[in-house]
């Protein structure tokens, strides 16, 4: 088991995964020894105090879901813009520890929501983002094509994507340099001939030299290393107000925030969501029913909500 946290504490945004403890007694934390890292789209810069902190997390199937709000000066405050979602995939350790938590490799980012995000879940195939522009989006947790691509990577593959060197996988593999254990054991002078025969970039090369495969080499993931071809999403629900929480299982999604029934607010308002046939890619998401009761809070609306067997 892994478990995934996220922080928004400048000067950049962190994810890391610890490996759960199989003796639930022990009095010796586990390790957090799974860090990816968040750049802006100069590259290594990376992002300050102003850029918008994770909003949500969600992890299953081997994925981690994250929610962003980005600064943006031009709405009033808090001055949040249109948030968006990232998508990791976890990739075996390459540490050589078999107990180590999974590395994170950046997949998709989803972009289609006009407002900050709250809301993220995962399950039954789907991923569900919402927030303030009152809408739920659905969309694919996977194509088979990427379950394939991450199921088949090569130990060397991975080890590349760690530092942001992944574009030269297929070179490598071309090249013969198959055997991760000897490729780490190098010195500068054979990595560089590794560097030529693989035909990397000046920039590329030279960080190749210097660390190698080492895990501590800078910027493991720049934001250039995201698809941003990840297509549209499958549906777009129509909720009465803003998203603040979102379950999601095979068969159900439930969703919660600010909702106000019959142009009401003041109430508990939960809805509920078939999305078989949606996932399934045999028809939309339907709605199933709502559940409502007065609200005697001064601030009303639904912050957490979750779903489990039925």
């Amino acid at each position: 088991a892994a478990a995934a946290a996220g922080g928004g504490a400048p000067p950049c945004r962190v994810l890391r995964t610890w490996r759960l403890c199989s003796d639930h007694s022990s009095s010796t934390p586990p390790p957090a020894v799974s860090v990816a890292r968040y750049y802006d789209g100069r590259g290594e810069a990376r992002l300050d105090d102003g850029a918008g902190d994770v909003s949500a997390l969600a992890a299953a199937d081997g994925l981690v879901v994250v929610t962003h709000n980005p600064l943006d000066l031009t709405r009033p405050p808090p001055h949040l813009g249109s948030g968006f979602t990232d998508v990791w995939r976890a990739v075996p350790s390459q540490s050589g520890d078999a107990s180590a938590p999974p590395e994170l490799a950046p997949l998709r980012r989803l972009r289609e929501h006009t407002a900050p995000l709250y809301a993220c879940a995962i399950g039954g195939g789907l991923i569900a983002t919402g927030g303030d522009d009152n809408t739920v989006r659905l969309w694919p947790a996977g194509t088979e094509a990427e379950r394939v691509y991450w199921l088949a990577l090569t130990d060397v593959a991975v080890a590349l994507g760690r530092i942001g060197l992944q574009m030269y996988s297929a070179a490598f593999d071309a090249a013969g340099y198959l055997d991760l254990e000897s490729l780490q054991r190098m010195d500068a002078s054979q990595r560089a001939e590794v560097a030529k025969a693989t035909g990397m970039k000046h920039g590329h090369a030279r960080k190749f030299e210097k660390y190698g495969l080492d895990a501590s080499a800078p910027s493991y993931y720049s934001y250039s290393r995201w698809s941003n071809d990840a297509g549209a999403s499958l549906q777009t629900l129509q909720l009465p107000g803003k998203v603040w929480a979102l379950a999601l299982d095979c068969h159900l999604l439930v969703a919660g925030g600010a909702l106000s029934v019959d142009g009401e607010g003041g109430h508990i308002c939960v809805m509920l969501f078939d999305v078989v046939r949606l996932a399934a890619g045999r028809g939309a998401a339907t709605a199933l029913r709502t559940l409502r009761a007065q609200s005697h809070a001064r601030q009303w609306g639904v912050r957490s909500v979750a779903t489990h067997g039925g």
